[in-house]
């Protein structure tokens, strides 16, 4: 027979567990998953794969209410909420038609949070779209998107937008075989705070119907940026901002194995603010561009300076 004791220690482990499970609540409607944590330090999970939706909340499956058996995701919301939070989101295996969407929103709230959105093999088919946001709120903030295999398709449109929030904080958006037949927007903003921010390009293909558009903001205080492109071709139209900031900042570009091709548009505005700043560019000794290109760097065009 178990003793009185034992009883109550039994029924205050059943409570802890059950609190545990419920440090992050998880709902759908309409076609949107949302997951919210609370004020405590959550471990938040979320993976979309296959059509397949999980939660998890500090290891412990998340029931989701309102999730029918055969359902349509338009939508993933995530909050941390107060506390220190690690929020991963997983989205893999996917196919976006025509009139197919998909946005993933990711925001760790206050404390100090890690919040990291991974794409794995998803293609976006013509009149589809694709969305992700990743913040990380107020605190000292480690955010990420990190893609692997993203195809979007002429007529296809995706947009990836990281953020650090305030505070001082590591950002970066890692994009691995991207192949870019429609319009493609990146973004990366450091925000408050003293920030590290990297982009990193492995792998890119932007093809003749293609358009990718790159813009990375530091912020008003002392940021460090690095820029690394490596394997890439570029057949249609790129623009790339930086913007530095009113801070001393650090730029670092480095590019190798880069080819822009007959027939390109490639805009590049690097502007300065009023601090001291430093940019080092290193290009690799297989950077080719084409005589009948199109390259424009804060408004000087190479093909018209050939012309002349």
């Amino acid at each position: 027979m178990m003793s009185s004791k034992r009883r109550k220690l039994a029924a205050g482990l059943e409570i802890l567990e059950q609190r545990r499970v419920l440090t992050a609540e998880a709902a759908f409607a309409d076609g949107v998953l949302t997951v919210e944590g609370d004020a405590s330090d959550d471990i938040i999970e979320v993976s979309y794969d296959a059509g397949a939706l999980t939660v998890t909340s500090d290891g412990n499956p998340v029931e989701i209410e309102g999730l029918p058996a055969d359902f349509e995701l338009s939508a993933i919301n995530v909050e941390g909420g107060g506390g220190s939070d690690e929020i991963t989101v997983d989205v893999a295996n996917l196919t976006l038609a025509a009139d197919e969407s998909l946005q993933v929103q990711a925001e760790g709230g206050q404390g100090d949070d890690t919040v990291q959105v991974n794409v794995d093999t998803l293609v976006v088919e013509a009149d589809g779209s694709f969305a992700v946001e990743a913040d990380g709120g107020r605190g000292d903030d480690t955010v990420g998107i990190s893609v692997t295999g993203l195809t979007v398709a002429e007529g296809g449109s995706a947009e990836l937008e990281v953020g650090g929030g305030k505070g001082d904080d590591d950002v970066s958006l890692a994009v691995t075989d991207l192949v870019v037949g429609g319009e493609v927007e990146l973004g990366l903003e450091g925000g408050k705070g003293i920030d590290d921010l990297a982009l990193a390009f492995t792998g890119v293909d932007v093809l003749e119907t293609g358009g990718l558009e790159v813009d990375a903001e530091g912020g008003p205080d002392d940021d460090t940026m690095a820029i690394t492109a490596t394997d890439i071709v570029i057949a249609g139209e790129a623009e790339i901002g930086l913007e530095l900031g009113p801070g001393d900042d650090d730029l670092t570009i480095d590019a190798d194995n880069v080819g822009i091709m007959a027939g390109a548009e490639v805009f590049v505005e690097i502007e300065e603010g009023p601090g001291e700043d430093t940019i080092t560019l290193n290009l690799g000794a297989n950077v080719v561009i084409d005589p009948d290109a199109t390259v424009v760097l804060n408004g000087d065009d190479e093909e018209d300076e050939e012309e002349d």
